[in-house]
């Protein structure tokens, strides 16, 4: 079945932070468990469903590969200092990458139960949190009206 999916994400409520929070986690979860990495988790690289809200898409695997393979030393856009580790693009280097996409969002002010968000992104920034353990994580699976 084909889907038309449509412009680069943008989630504009809580709820679509969440649902674009778990696209990525099971994106991520996918290829981890397979040994590959996405290496490029950006927001041009996760596109919305057209008309459908909270429906997410990762895509663009054009550097996806086994993980734990030493890296170029040149960086890839929206990489810095702290996504290698030890020289090394792992799947903590993609969840650093996806603390990294929820940072740039635009919804810190509309957020209710801010302690929730901001837990989830220092552990994804911290690289203590694996792709399935973040997809058991209260800002992933709590009610945003609550």
């Amino acid at each position: 079945m084909l889907i038309a999916y449509g412009p680069q994400a943008n989630p504009g409520t809580v709820q679509d932070a969440q649902h674009f929070s778990q696209h990525c986690c099971e994106a991520a979860a996918a290829l981890h468990c397979n040994g590959y990495v996405m290496r490029d988790f950006r927001l041009p690289n996760v596109l919305t469903r057209a008309g459908v809200e909270g429906d997410y898409i990762v895509v663009d695997l054009e550097y996806a590969g086994p993980t734990g393979q030493p890296w170029d030393p040149v960086l890839l856009t929206d990489w810095d200092g702290n996504t290698l580790t030890m020289g090394v693009y792992d799947e903590m280097s993609d969840m650093y990458q996806i603390g990294v996409m929820i940072c740039s969002l635009d919804l810190w002010q509309t957020v209710t139960r801010p302690r929730l968000l901001s837990e989830f992104v220092q552990l994804l920034l911290a690289k203590q949190v694996t792709a399935s353990e973040a997809l058991c994580h209260p800002w992933i699976v709590s009610d945003p009206q609550s």
